[in-house]
């Protein structure tokens, strides 16, 4: 998403602006966020970078490193995919 617009941070006691942010420094004039929709039918961008970062996300854990040992690489692994809870049908 494109935003436009400008921030300042200020001190609420003295009223001094601390910090300023403006669009106007970017090259095009524009902030880009992503919309956080993580589905490809509904913005293709964040879900590639949704996708990216789950791939690093899974690698490290089954790479190590960053505090996982190395030694978790050489033993098997599976991945779960976890939905939220499922209704339970009534048997009557």
């Amino acid at each position: 998403m494109r935003l436009q617009g400008a921030t300042a941070w200020m001190n609420p006691s003295t009223g001094e602006v601390l910090t300023r942010y403006s669009p106007d420094q970017e090259l095009d004039g524009y902030t880009y966020v992503r919309c956080g929709n993580r589905r490809a039918s509904a913005c293709p961008t964040c879900s590639c970078e949704y996708k990216g970062d789950a791939w690093h996300l899974s690698m490290c854990g089954m790479a190590g490193g960053r505090g996982v040992p190395a030694t978790i690489g050489d033993r098997p692994y599976r991945l779960r995919h976890a939905d939220g809870p499922r209704p339970r049908t009534s048997m009557t």
